[in-house]
């Protein structure tokens, strides 16, 4: 994918990480759900401009993000009451579809887990990270072809990025209003980074 050399001498936000002029902070929904979303984060994931995981904390108030691989032993969470029923969104052995019928014998409020990392990382937290380890996991239905375009190669076989994933995720568990929100912003947020790059904002 081209990259536009000047784009990185501009100030930028330190919440979304758009060139101030583009930032998209003030346009957030602020949604206050009864289901939890924790973000597991790969150390590598934090500085990537093009992390997606990482606006969870900007639309969630009821949301927590963690670092995982950190030198200094950042701590993860480990299963306790504050994390109540926990999903874990990783398709795989064993994981289960997330639908109304899966969800009618889930008791609420829900704790939906992602891993936020590339396919072997995502999969190395699933095994080693006590509160994944301790989750029911699932995975979404078939869906819409992922509109992510800030990566190249771009998602394959079907995978979507973790916002994209959580947003569709949420749409099951608290309604098509919620996932429509979350995805607008989510399109604006890729729109501006693919303008922040000098390319089209088209998606």
């Amino acid at each position: 994918m081209k990259h536009n050399p000047g784009a990185d001498a501009k100030p930028r936000c330190p919440r979304c990480r758009l060139h101030l002029e583009l930032c998209i902070c003030g346009q957030a929904p602020a949604f206050g759900l009864a289901t939890k979303a924790v973000v597991i984060m790969h150390y590598a994931e934090e500085r990537r401009k093009s992390n997606s995981g990482r606006l969870a904390g900007l639309v969630l108030k009821n949301s927590e993000i963690f670092l995982r691989g950190l030198r200094d032993g950042t701590v993860t969470p480990v299963p306790s009451e504050k994390y109540p029923n926990p999903l874990v969104l990783f398709p795989g052995a064993g994981s289960q579809e997330l639908n109304a019928k899966f969800l009618s014998a889930i008791p609420r409020p829900i704790t939906l887990i992602l891993a936020d990392g590339n396919w072997n990382q995502a999969g190395h937290m699933i095994k080693r990270e006590p509160l994944m380890k301790e989750a029911i996991k699932v995975h979404l239905p078939p869906g819409a072809p992922t509109r992510y375009r800030l990566r190249n190669p771009q998602e394959a076989d079907g995978r979507i990025c973790t916002f994209e994933a959580l947003s569709r995720a949420l749409g099951i568990i608290e309604g098509p209003e919620v996932e429509r929100r979350l995805s607008e912003f989510f399109y604006l947020w890729v729109s501006r980074s693919l303008k922040m790059r000098g390319l089209s904002d088209d998606i």
